[in-house]
């Protein structure tokens, strides 16, 4: 989740930013970033990490389409083309040998989160779900072969553990956070459309929808440091937004006192009357 992120605002970046970057160093860096997600084997991960890469193309050439673009696309393309021929056999064998036991263990799990989520209003407790997912509590009564030596696992998706530790409310408003800032952050890719930092809201709209989709497939932001750089995303949006209106008030304010001006120099030379405020 943490190169998704990165490697997001970074190819943002390099397709975005109207001053003159070192652009091999930046694509080294994209590359060497893309190498380490697909290192890792995860199904989940590469999927979403190429979703990410589709949302920053679409964000960029709706933005504006240049030669520059056009050409580092190419190149990206045509590099991931390569190490996708380069590692294609290990890709293949990690999607056809995944364990169908494994798929169906998740199921299982999501639906112990559901009952637990369904039993109690308030959920079943922060950190609890690894606890009463196993005997003699009943919510996996639906997993053969549990006994009360069994210790089940986590649900793999973050939201349905919210549901089931919290309630399903408190599901919602974790939606509500998350959408939040992922509309703020639209919002700022709008103000900043015309200016050199709109690569910051383009990269992160595109790294937050692909965890986002990672999340509803595995708990990555159950673990803190992933969480950590949530916030960090979440902070940057809101200082951006911050910043913009700043900058609007200050240039109102600096139009107000030029009118102001104007209009005392015309009183004093007697064209028109205005009162003091």
């Amino acid at each position: 989740m943490y190169l998704i992120i990165l490697n997001s605002v970074i190819l943002a970046y390099i397709m975005n930013k109207k001053q003159r970057i070192k652009l091999f160093w930046w694509i080294t860096t994209f590359a060497l970033g893309s190498l380490c997600i697909v290192s890792t084997f995860s199904r989940a991960g590469i999927v979403c990490f190429v979703l990410s890469c589709m949302v920053i193309m679409m964000l960029s050439f709706t933005n504006s389409v240049n030669p520059r673009k056009v050409g580092i696309t190419i190149l990206i393309m045509f590099i991931g083309l390569l190490g996708a021929i380069r590692s294609m056999d290990s890709i293949i064998a990690r999607f056809e040998t995944a364990s169908e036991a494994s798929a169906n263990v998740r199921k299982m799990l999501a639906i112990s989160a559901i009952n637990m989520a369904n039993d109690k209003t308030f959920g079943v407790g922060l950190n609890n779900f690894g606890l009463k997912v196993n005997p003699p509590y009943n919510y996996s009564n639906h997993i053969e072969g549990l006994t009360e030596e069994s210790r089940g696992g986590l649900v793999e998706t973050i939201y349905l553990n919210y549901a089931a530790e919290t309630g399903w409310h408190n599901m919602v408003v974790y939606f509500v956070l998350l959408f939040y800032f992922y509309y703020r952050n639209l919002s700022n890719y709008v103000k900043y459309r015309h200016s050199d930092y709109t690569w910051l809201p383009i990269g992160l709209a595109g790294g937050l929808m692909g965890i986002y989709m990672e999340s509803a497939l595995e708990w990555v932001l159950k673990q803190s440091n992933n969480f950590y750089q949530l916030m960090l995303c979440f902070a940057l949006i809101g200082s951006m937004d911050r910043l913009y209106k700043d900058r609007q008030k200050l240039k109102w304010l600096n139009w107000k006192k030029k009118l102001r001006k104007i209009r005392e120099e015309e009183r004093e030379k007697g064209k028109i009357t205005i009162p003091h405020y």
